[in-house]
């Protein structure tokens, strides 16, 4: 890409000598590039501007605006400013090459002319000037690159740190929600444990006293294993609530409550239990005293 760019380059020629304009634009034309002169430094300048050359072969000795003030505007010029400059002089003068250099030069050619000389200076700088450009329009690319990476990547980062802290606030609710499962388990056992107390106080006590009862006394064991067994079911019906509370959304649909009532079947449940552990001593006695025996 950079040989084809050089083989196709624009020169602009700048001399006021008509003879120096013929012999390096027969010389540079051989070479296939495309030639355009100017005898003026203000000429050179509003060609450098609209034309765009890839190099200027600027003479410094010219009337008026001298090599070096014409450099000095072409430099200062943003449009112009990266055009590469060589100068042509008869002057062998190190100060004013250094004065040329300091301005902007990339080179130098004497006169009279070596046209050997002339195509290398100008195929080499013409190479350094399109390898420079290319390099410029490549680190260009790569920080634009590097912007849109560098910007998919805070999104991405945002993202994760979004997940992150969705993930965290899964995780506390499911540690929530296992903390009160684990409560719940631990409360619906101690449920439990009252009416089965109740239900095998009462069955063991049937069964040992039985045929000393009546049919009353018998009653009132069988109505508490009753109560036992419908106090299990009512605590089976709660846990499927909750399991169903756990995966749907359940609609609130509140009862009316009579306290008295409530309070009243508190205390007898209360008593209930006071009694299945009374049961169950005088039955653990009982056990004992025909071991004994």
């Amino acid at each position: 890409m950079t040989i084809n760019k050089v083989d196709q380059a624009t020169i602009l020629i700048v001399d006021d000598n008509p003879t120096n304009l013929k012999v390096l634009s027969e010389a540079i034309a051989n070479s296939g590039w495309e030639i355009l002169v100017a005898t003026d430094g203000e000429t050179a300048i509003d060609q450098s501007e609209y034309a765009r050359p890839d190099l200027i072969l600027l003479d410094v000795m010219m009337p008026g605006m001298d090599g070096f003030e014409t450099c000095r505007r072409l430099k200062s010029n943003p449009a112009t400013n990266e055009i590469p400059v060589i100068f042509m002089t008869a002057l062998n003068d190190t100060v004013d090459k250094i004065k040329g250099l300091s301005l902007g030069a990339v080179d130098y050619i004497t006169k009279p002319f070596q046209t050997e000389e002339v195509l290398a200076r100008l195929k080499v700088h013409l190479q350094l000037h399109f390898l420079t450009k290319q390099l410029e329009d490549q680190n260009l690319y790569l920080e634009e690159r590097v912007a849109e990476r560098t910007a998919d990547l805070q999104q991405a980062n945002q993202q994760l740190r979004e997940l992150e802290a969705q993930l965290r606030k899964a995780l506390a609710q499911e540690q929530e929600f296992n903390h009160l499962k684990s409560r719940m388990i631990i409360a619906i056992s101690h449920e439990y444990r009252t009416p089965l107390t109740s239900i095998l106080s009462s069955s063991e006590l049937l069964e040992a006293y039985c045929h000393r009862w009546d049919k009353s006394k018998q009653s009132q064991h069988f109505q508490r294993i009753r109560e036992a067994v419908q106090r299990i079911t009512d605590l089976m019906g709660n846990v499927m609530f909750l399991n169903k509370a756990e995966f749907e959304q359940l609609e609130f649909q509140p009862t009316p409550l009579d306290l008295g009532v409530f309070v009243r079947d508190l205390v007898d449940d209360m008593q209930r239990k006071h009694s299945a552990v009374s049961y169950q001593l005088s039955a653990n006695a009982l056990s004992a005293r025909y071991l004994r025996c």
